[in-house]
């Protein structure tokens, strides 16, 4: 196998003094070859109008398995008040997945979670040799490492339960249009979200 590239889903503009920092390390390291920057993800795949091809989170996730990838998640700040969807986006694929520390992880995730925890900066090059191991493994079939990853699914599955969902989906179609015939919205519908 290739050494792996590293596809970076934010946009630069989001945060710029962190897009700086970030921008300095990879030059700093001279990966500039190994480090694509996605600048956002597009809601489904498509080809631009330079004719670049732009794959949307669910393709990309295809792209991450059928490689033996994993996923990175690297809040820039330990108080990250969001779930952090990146260990569910990777549960989901059933990957390896690295993610720095922050508050709400084990919250949603559990203690038991496969992913590669990076507690400090001290920490990443163990926590590389982590998940480059678990990576390996998991290409190679290795049963423990798959059976941790369908745990992590079925535990990302319980936390994100997509009944409620659609309940409050098929609540607001139904008050938007007054009497109900929206439409249902239910997991077999065109209208359901999907999980």
């Amino acid at each position: 196998m290739p050494e792996p590239s590293l596809l970076v889903f934010g946009s630069l503009d989001e945060d710029p003094p962190y897009a700086r920092k970030v921008l300095s390390v990879v030059q700093e390291l001279n990966v500039q070859d190994d480090v694509i920057f996605l600048d956002g993800v597009p809601l489904s795949s498509h080809q631009d109008a330079g004719g670049r091809r732009r794959l949307d989170e669910v393709d990309l996730l295809r792209l991450c398995r059928a490689s033996g990838g994993a996923v990175l998640f690297t809040p820039n700040t330990s108080d990250v008040e969001s779930v952090g969807l990146g260990p569910a986006l990777a549960a989901i694929a059933e990957v390896p997945c690295a993610v720095t520390e922050y508050a709400c992880f084990e919250d949603i995730y559990g203690t038991r979670s496969s992913c590669v925890r990076v507690s400090d900066a001290a920490d990443i090059p163990a926590a590389a040799g982590r998940l480059l191991e678990l990576m390996a493994k998991n290409r190679h079939g290795d049963p423990t490492v798959r059976e941790a990853l369908k745990r992590d699914k079925e535990q990302v599955l319980a936390s994100f339960d997509p009944n409620p969902w659609r309940k409050l989906l098929q609540e607001m179609a139904n008050e938007v249009s007054g009497s109900g015939s929206y439409g249902e919205i239910d997991g077999a519908g065109d209208r359901g979200p999907r999980s």
